[in-house]
């Protein structure tokens, strides 16, 4: 979260890749594909939550919820579709 806040989105996906293998997360999931599309890389950060959508079923309006179809303009100029928005207060996984 941190990394995340720091602008730090490479080390961010590489904690949440260590993480991940660990322990499967709901919320690690989301924080790796909004550090994803902040480094503009829109494709990998939608196959994260699709594939997050694939694990937690259950959570799934959960996850749309948290995907705003909005343009955005990312850092690196680019203009993504949506944008990932993680609660980080309540997380239940």
């Amino acid at each position: 979260m941190t990394h995340l806040k720091l602008g730090l989105f490479t080390k961010t996906c590489e904690d949440c890749d260590f993480a991940l293998k660990l322990k499967d997360s709901l919320h690690t999931r989301l924080l790796k594909s909004r550090a994803l599309f902040e480094m503009c890389r829109e494709e990998e950060s939608e196959e994260v939550l699709k594939e997050t959508k694939g694990k937690f079923p259950e959570r799934a309006d959960f996850i749309e919820g948290m995907c705003l179809p909005i343009p955005i303009l990312c850092l690196c100029g680019a203009v993504g579709k949506n944008f990932v928005y993680v609660v980080m207060s309540s997380s239940r996984d």
